[in-house]
């Protein structure tokens, strides 16, 4: 509530109106993105719509070849709301650009510099159009990380985005290991994890296998299958690596927040790494001269202009790959 009064009452109005501004343009350009995942969502959404939970769930993974029950909560709720479903998820893109908004206030990073990164990232507006399920994730994990201060509750809102997108793992994993390392071995350092809420961590970590274990598995060879693993794949992942350790303050923190992407990309290729990479690399560099370096502006840059391409596609071909 005390977010919610500080967006409403207290803060920038800029920052609603971030979020106003990306869910009238996305609302609108949704009507050219048809072809490629958004067939399979748009048939789910459309088939949710007064039927039983249980059966619902069903019907939507014969439309969309995954499990994760929390974009289906999202999309049942809002299909029995009769609500269209780019109207609905131009809401939650508004949504998203608001908390990129909060957080980067936050951050002291330059108005326009968010701007021009709501409306232009690569690929922050592959999550507008293409990466639904990845999107209900990141929004959950934004929320936790960033809106709720309850540490336990903060662990119950992450599991809830790894149970939506197991990918997001890779942002807070480093994070962890970092925390972990101050509790055992240096003490006088800040937050951190110590042997108690170790072993409350394991448990939970434990027990989130054994419940998704067979999904997991199933998402792991599938990834695997399909990872791109060679030299030049490689080279995304170490520009965002050189870059975070230039314009970290916390060195240490920024190498445990790449060990959990390097196993990543081992394992799984370059193209389910880099993005998380990127924002790891952001999470470093947006705080050195209120975002204005080089490395921000380059990297926005650079990922504006592979945007043009992405809505150019999805215009004249209905998928932006």
């Amino acid at each position: 509530m005390q977010t919610i009064r500080r967006v409403i009452v207290d803060g920038d109005l800029h920052d609603i109106a971030v979020g106003i501004l990306v869910f009238v343009l996305t609302c609108i350009l949704a009507e050219y993105y048809v072809a490629g995942d958004q067939i399979g969502y748009h048939l789910a959404f459309s088939s949710l719509r007064g039927v039983d939970p249980e059966l619902g769930f069903s019907i939507y993974r014969s439309f969309i070849s995954t499990g994760e029950f929390v974009h289906y909560l999202f999309a049942y709720v809002g299909s029995n709301l009769s609500i269209p479903k780019n109207l609905f998820f131009a809401f939650l893109n508004g949504i998203l650009a608001l908390m990129i908004a909060q957080i980067f206030r936050a951050l002291k990073v330059y108005f326009l510099l968010t701007l021009f990164f709501v409306l232009t990232n690569y690929y922050i507006v592959v999550m507008y159009f293409s990466a639904e399920r990845l999107k209900v994730a990141i929004i959950v994990l934004l929320f936790g990380v960033f809106f709720v201060k309850n540490l336990y509750a903060r662990w119950l809102v992450l599991a809830v985005a790894v149970a939506t997108h197991v990918t997001t793992t890779m942002l807070f994993a480093g994070s962890v290991l970092n925390s972990i390392w101050d509790g055992m071995f240096s003490k006088n350092r800040g937050p951190s994890i110590g042997w108690p809420q170790l072993v409350g961590l394991a448990g939970v970590g434990i027990g989130f296998v054994y419940v998704f274990y067979d999904y997991a598995q199933w998402k792991f060879f599938q990834y695997y299958a399909m990872a791109d693993n060679d030299l030049l794949s490689l080279v995304p992942l170490a520009v965002c690596v050189a870059m975070s350790l230039f314009y970290a303050e916390d060195k240490k923190l920024a190498i445990f927040d790449f060990i959990p992407l390097i196993v990543a990309f081992a394992l799984l290729g370059g193209s389910r790494v880099n993005m998380f990479a990127y924002i790891i690399f952001l999470r470093h560099a947006l705080p050195v001269k209120n975002g204005l370096n080089l490395g921000v502006l380059g990297t926005s840059a650079y990922f504006g202009y592979k945007t043009i391409f992405f809505v150019r596609d999805f215009i004249l071909t209905g998928q932006g790959f």
